[in-house]
């Protein structure tokens, strides 16, 4: 190995040291900070008998009149063939509706019912709940920057 890769990955090895490897990757971080962070809001979600990704899809469409399936496959992290399986169950229970697109009847737009915003509207309020408590517990300030920071570095990532 040449010297200037060697002192590099000896840097690399002493950085932070008081954490483990894995509790230095900041991907590694950010997806335990958000599942600290809604254990006890998904508890209440399975309660209701949702999945994680059904909650996702209703809540994404909760202050939306509607969205395309490949918007709303972006913001909840699945493929466009799941999300279709997911939102065609949730229409098939009357929570979700569909309705073509004026001008491309290919494409879709999927809302909430209004049976799906009674079954989810005390969700919101309780997520609203959890995170008005996050904010105050970690300061209002504090969870504000870091939400900006978090979407700079969503931003960036999209270039």
């Amino acid at each position: 190995m040449p010297d200037d890769q060697k002192t590099q990955n000896d840097e690399t090895a002493n950085q932070n040291t008081e954490y483990k490897f894995r509790d230095r990757l900041l991907p590694h971080l950010l997806a335990r900070a958000s599942h600290s962070l809604s254990e006890k809001f998904m508890a209440e979600v399975r309660k209701r008998g949702f999945t994680a990704r059904q909650w996702r899809v209703m809540g994404s469409l909760w202050d939306e009149d509607s969205m395309t399936l490949t918007e709303l496959s972006d913001i909840v992290f699945c493929e466009q063939s799941t999300t279709t399986r997911l939102v065609d169950r949730l229409v098939e229970l009357s929570l979700l509706g569909k309705r073509p697109e004026k001008s491309d009847r290919r494409k879709s737009h999927i809302f909430l019912t209004d049976e799906g915003r009674r079954q989810i509207g005390d969700l919101v309020l309780l997520s609203e709940k959890i995170e008005k408590e996050t904010a105050e517990l970690f300061g209002v300030e504090r969870v504000e920057q870091m939400k900006r920071q978090l979407h700079e570095m969503i931003d960036r990532q999209k270039i």
